[in-house]
């Protein structure tokens, strides 16, 4: 029997309120070259061929920044349906867009005052539901405050790279 949205949201809070040891999970990720300016993602599942930034190369793959909306706009997605269930709202459909606006003078140190990262992102969500105005607020409300994505990239996360350097030598 194929689980709903429902079940899943359900299933998922009843073993985190027994489980909460089971509630912090681990992401990562890994890149090489992969040939020119581009990269080979390697994620435990899954291997990406990711694309260069315009400027420093052809495609073959997302970009780094594509990727980083992507997973926007999938979180995005997957939150509205499982808010949308667990609020018991009809949710008929859903898409998510999102884009965002670089200037690579950031990025290529042409300009002190251009940051290299994206300088504004938008989303625009659209529903298929019979709801009340007022519940699809409710919605809105409930995803902006617990979508994992959105929290990333509106408020700031620590972040740490350590360098760890070898000779030649030492490689070969």
């Amino acid at each position: 029997m194929t689980k709903t949205m429902k079940d899943r949201v359900a299933d998922a809070r009843e073993r985190l309120i027994e489980e909460p040891d089971t509630a912090v999970v681990r992401f990562c990720a890994s890149s090489r070259p992969a040939g020119g300016a581009a990269s080979a993602v390697r994620l435990p599942d899954h291997r990406l061929d990711v694309a260069a930034p315009p400027g420093l190369g052809e495609g073959g793959g997302p970009t780094a920044a594509e990727l980083l909306l992507a997973a926007l706009a999938s979180c995005q997605e997957v939150a509205y349906r499982a808010w949308a269930a667990a609020l018991n709202l009809p949710l008929d459909d859903v898409q998510v867009e999102v884009e965002g606006e670089m200037d690579f003078r950031g990025f290529f140190a042409v300009c002190p005052n251009a940051r290299p990262g994206f300088r504004r992102i938008s989303a625009r969500v659209r529903m298929v539901s019979d709801a009340p105005p007022a519940a699809l607020e409710r919605l809105r409300r409930a995803v902006e405050e617990h979508c994992p994505l959105l929290d990333m990239l509106s408020r700031p996360v620590p972040v740490t790279v350590d360098l760890a350097t070898e000779s030649v030598d030492q490689a070969a």
